[in-house]
């Protein structure tokens, strides 16, 4: 077992309630469901929607780049560690899985886990047990019986893991930042520069949650998901910490608040409760995904600029996985209302005989 010391159970249970304090600043203030995978499809799928969607990303990426270009780069993987143990094929094979299964899934660990679990949602249980399933049995299958074990182009991301780069990237994100917020000023979107400093609040915090809590670190996910001689329990301290003070938080918000307290109209709480084929095989696929590519939304998200170009084709290999997962549910909606319509018609025909 990982020799898992107290600070790795501090900082896990800091960054743990970072990323649980996020989600409840989110819920309360604007009455959102911080949910990555949504937030990443939706991004890029419903521009009219997306402000608040992009300054969740922005924010992300402004932590990021600021951690890694003025305090530490201990709390990421070298370009070695995260992408020597997997190929660039593995990787896509990975981002298309995890695309695929949270949209068919309706989550991944931030909605369905950190956001779900704590609401008591029957369906979260049912997706976090089984993504966490199928994460871990694939992970530990081919931790036995290695298959996309090479590393591509690790040497073109260490040249691109530099100082300079993180400079860049931080000062797109600064520029990013201020062109929103100077655009709702001048065009007197008084609402909409409040959304956008909470977007951007959330997105930080978050952000940063994921960087304390280990989550941007492949390896560590990875020592989670494989069950051997070296495996690491910190993953369950961030689970245990995000989803315990979340369950405190929703539980007074959802009980105590009827909207909103600055952007919105109300709580937009998920209230499905149907357990369903979609979800569980969208959640297994995720897990598969998760178990392969040690990845899932947010923190590839918030980590793709420091392992380029693998995160970059992530993150497009990703989003093409949740635009066919869409393709499929669409297809399959219209099929089943086609032969509603149908059955209408031959009742009706049935009727006039």
């Amino acid at each position: 077992m990982y020799n898992i010391t107290s600070l790795d159970i501090l900082k896990a249970c800091i960054g743990g309630l970072l990323i649980s304090i996020s989600s409840s600043i989110n819920l309360l203030l604007a009455g959102r469901i911080t949910g990555m995978s949504n937030i990443c499809f939706k991004a890029f799928t419903a521009p009219r929607e997306s402000l608040y969607r992009w300054c969740n990303i922005i924010g992300m990426i402004l932590i990021s780049s600021f951690y890694l270009s003025f305090i530490s780069l201990k709390e990421f993987d070298t370009p070695e560690v995260f992408l020597g143990s997997l190929s660039l094929p593995g990787f896509l094979i990975g981002a298309f899985l995890v695309g695929l299964g949270t949209k068919l899934g309706n989550g991944c660990t931030s909605g369905h886990g950190v956001c779900g679990l704590p609401r008591l949602s029957i369906r979260s249980y049912v997706a976090v047990i089984t993504f966490c399933t199928s994460g871990i049995l694939l992970a530990t299958f081919r931790d036995n019986y290695n298959f996309l074990q090479k590393g591509d182009l690790v040497d073109v991301a260490q040249n691109l893991h530099t100082s300079l780069t993180f400079y860049i990237v931080f000062g797109i994100s600064c520029f990013a930042s201020l062109v929103v917020i100077i655009y709702q000023i001048v065009k007197g979107y008084t609402d909409l520069l409040k959304d956008v400093f909470i977007s951007l609040s959330v997105g930080i915090i978050f952000g940063l949650g994921l960087i304390l809590s280990g989550m941007v670190k492949r390896s560590k996910i990875l020592g989670f998901l494989t069950i051997n001689k070296d495996w690491d329990p910190t993953l369950m301290f961030v689970l245990f910490s995000a989803v315990g003070f979340n369950f405190i938080t929703f539980t007074l918000i959802i009980k105590n608040v009827e909207k909103p307290l600055v952007v919105g109209d109300k709580l937009d709480i998920p209230s499905n409760k149907v357990i369903d084929f979609q979800l569980v095989i969208g959640a297994a696929l995720f897990g598969m995904g998760w178990g392969l590519s040690g990845l899932c939304p947010g923190p590839a998200m918030v980590s793709f600029f420091a392992y380029l170009p693998h995160l970059a084709l992530f993150m497009v290999v990703l989003v093409l996985g949740q635009l066919t997962s869409d393709f499929i549910t669409s297809k399959m909606a219209e099929k089943k209302n086609t032969e509603n319509i149908n059955l209408v018609i031959n009742e009706e025909k049935k009727q006039d005989v």
